[in-house]
């Protein structure tokens, strides 16, 4: 589940250009606004790695905290695109790092 979550944010951060051209070159259409909902999904991925209900908020909250580290290191300039690439690049970072967890749950 966490290595399908970690996957996950690959088309999440891709669908933002995505968004981007549809939106300009068709206008608010039906494509663009699922696109748009396709990416609150990643909540519910966030919502089912708490380990019980009363952690949920506790979960929330860090997943919150990492993504406020990530923006306010991501690069910001003239390159809107050089945001992407390092979201992307971070994205697949994580997932090379979760491959080298133990499969055994009880480890």
């Amino acid at each position: 589940m966490y290595m399908v979550g970690l996957g996950s944010g690959i088309p999440v951060i891709f669908l933002f250009p995505m968004i981007n051209a549809l939106a300009r070159a068709y206008g608010m259409n039906f494509a663009m606004w699922l696109a748009i909902g396709i990416q609150p999904s990643i909540g519910l991925f966030i919502r089912a790695a708490a380990p019980n209900c009363a952690s949920i908020g506790v979960t929330n909250g860090i997943v919150q905290f990492i993504n406020g580290v990530v923006r306010i290191i991501a690069p910001e300039g003239r390159d809107a695109w050089l945001a992407y690439y390092f979201f992307m690049a971070l994205a697949f970072l994580t997932i090379g790092i979760s491959m080298v967890l133990p499969r055994d749950p009880s480890l």
